[in-house]
C-alpha cells in the first residue's frame, strides 16, 4: 500500500518524537527542527515523566489515518522519519542538558582550560574596598565564539553576610554558587567555613600561621544549589573536599590537599613561596594540582597584559586567573581545579592593603606577599612622611643646631615694638 507522500517525505512536523531534557517543566517550548530544515516550536504536555519523549498534536486527522492503512510499511517508514527528526531535534537543540557536577562536565568536555575574571565593582572601588561587595567571577571556556570572543560558560557569585565581608575580609564565612551561564542553573556551591563579625564562625583564626585544623582554609564542593549557614549544612551532598594541611600548611610552600567524597586524598596543589604585592604587576604566579607526580592541572594567576589591565590591578583587587587541564583528567578534576583557583584568590590575593598604603606618618608599598606557615608576611618598603606631606623633618627656623630653649620661646615671637622691655626685665631677672 502506499504511504502518504507527507509522511514519506517528513516535509511537515506532525509524525515526529520530541525527546524533552531532565528539568524540563510542563508548557515549556522548545525549538526543534524537522529534516527538511523547517524549525518550529512545540510545547511540553503536562504529566509526561521526566527525561521522556512526546509526539506533537497533528494538524488534522488525515495524517494519523493515513499512517493507520499505511499498516507494516507505513510503519517502518515512519519509524526511520522518526529516528530522522530525532537526529535533526538533536542537532539544532544539542545534547540533553545534565545537571549538577554532570551538567559542569558536559558543558566543560571540549574544554582544555577555562579563563576566570573577576568582575569588578564600581562602588568597592571608589570607596578604596571600604564597601566591599560579594565577589563575582565570569568562566570562559569551550573554544571562541563566532566573534572570535572567548566563550563564557558560568558565572560565579559569592552569598556572604554584609557585616562578615566588611569587618573579616578576606577570611569570612561564605558560600559560591557556580552557575551555568545559558540556564542560571546552579552546577555546584563551594563552601567556606571562615570567620564571622560576632567571633562564632568556625574559622576564626584564618590570619595567623596554622597550628591546628582550627585555623587552616578550608572549602567544601557540594552537588547543586545548597543554601545555608557556612560550616552547618548537610554534608550529604558533598564531593570532595579542599583544605589546607595541619599544622604549618606546607611550611614556605603554600599547599592545599584535595579529598574525594570518602575523605581520602586525591590530589594537591602547592605553589609560590612569594606573589602578590607589586610582583604581580609583572609576573604570574603558577600553583600546580599534582596526583602524585601526575600533572591534573596548572593555576595562573595574570599579570596585566595590557594599560587597561593595569589600571584595573591598580585601582581594585580584581584578578583574572587561567586553568589549564591535563587531557586526561575527569570532571571532577576540572571542577576542583575551577574551585581551588576561587579559594586560592580569597587567601592569597583579596588578603593584602592595596600595592600602597599609609599608617600614621609612614607610606608602605608591598613588594610581595611570602607564605610562611600559613601565614602571610609582607615585604614592604617604606618611607617616613612628615606631618605638611614633605621628606625629611623641618629645620627649625633658628636653623642655629639645637632646639630653642622653652625661655627663648616669648622673645622669639614677640613683636619687634616689645623686645627692649623683655630684655630688660630678663636681664634684671638675671642680676637678681
Amino acid at each position: 500500500m502506499e504511504v502518504p507522500a507527507m509522511v514519506q517525505g517528513f516535509d511537515v512536523p506532525q509524525v515526529m518524537m520530541v525527546a524533552v531534557p531532565p528539568g524540563t517543566p510542563a508548557g515549556a517550548q522548545m525549538m526543534v527542527a524537522a529534516p527538511s530544515g523547517a524549525q518550529f516550536t512545540v510545547v511540553v504536555p503536562p504529566g509526561l515523566p521526566e527525561g521522556g519523549a512526546f509526539q506533537p498534536v497533528a494538524v488534522g486527522a488525515a495524517l494519523v489515518g493515513g499512517v493507520a492503512a499505511a499498516g507494516a510499511a507505513g510503519a517502518a517508514v515512519v519509524s526511520a522519519g522518526v529516528a530522522g527528526v530525532n537526529s535533526a531535534i538533536k542537532m539544532v537543540m544539542g545534547p540533553a542538558r545534565l545537571h549538577g557536577i554532570a551538567g559542569m562536565a558536559q558543558m566543560l568536555e571540549s574544554s582544555q582550560g577555562v579563563k576566570i575574571q573577576q568582575k569588578i565593582h564600581g562602588f568597592e572601588a571608589v570607596s578604596g574596598g571600604c564597601c566591599e561587595q560579594s565577589n563575582e567571577y565570569r568562566i570562559f571556556g569551550g573554544g571562541a565564539d563566532a566573534h572570535g570572543r572567548d566563550t563564557l560558560l558560568f558565572n560565579a557569585k559569592e552569598q556572604s553576610g554584609g557585616c562578615d565581608r566588611v569587618c573579616c575580609k578576606p577570611h569570612n564565612n561564605l558560600l559560591l554558587h557556580i552557575n551555568a551561564h545559558d540556564t542560571n542553573e546552579t552546577l555546584i556551591t563551594l563552601e567556606r567555613k571562615g570567620m564571622k563579625c560576632n567571633c562564632n564562625g568556625p574559622r576564626q583564626c584564618l590570619f595567623c600561621p596554622i597550628l591546628g585544623e582550627f585555623c587552616a582554609e578550608e572549602m567544601i564542593v557540594h552537588e547543586g544549589l545548597v543554601q545555608g549557614e557556612p560550616g552547618n549544612i548537610n554534608p550529604a551532598t558533598k564531593l570532595s573536599l579542599i583544605r589546607q594541611p595541619a599544622p604549618l600548611g606546607g611550611c614556605l610552600v603554600p599547599t592545599l590537599e584535595i579529598l574525594n567524597a570518602q575523605d581520602q586524598l586525591d590530589t594537591k596543589m602547592t605553589g609560590p613561596t612569594c606573589f602578590g604585592g607589586w610582583s604581580e604587576m609583572c609576573c604570574d604566579s603558577t600553583f600546580v594540582v599534582k596526583r602524585d607526580d601526575a600533572p591534573v592541572a596548572t593555576i595562573r594567576h595574570l599579570a596585566p597584559r595590557d594599560c587597561g589591565e593595569a589600571c584595573k590591578a591598580l585601582c581594585t583587587d580584581s584578578d583574572n586567573f587561567e586553568v589549564t587541564f591535563d587531557p586526561s583528567v575527569s570532571a571532577m578534576d576540572k571542577a576542583n581545579a575551577i574551585a581551588t583557583s576561587l579559594l586560592v584568590d580569597f587567601m592569597f590575593f583579596e588578603i593584602d592593603q592595596g600595592l600602597c598604603h599609609v599608617e600614621g606618618n609612614v607610606i608602605y608599598c608591598t613588594l610581595c606577599l611570602c607564605f610562611c606557615a600559613g601565614a602571610l608576611v609582607p615585604l614592604n618598603c617604606c618611607c617616613a612622611l612628615n606631618e605638611n606631606g614633605g621628606g625629611a623633618p623641618a629645620a627649625p627656623e633658628t636653623a642655629g643646631g639645637a632646639p630653642t630653649a622653652a625661655d627663648a620661646e616669648p622673645l622669639l615671637a614677640a613683636p619687634r615694638a616689645q623686645l627692649l622691655p623683655i630684655m630688660r626685665h630678663k636681664m634684671e631677672h638675671h642680676l637678681d
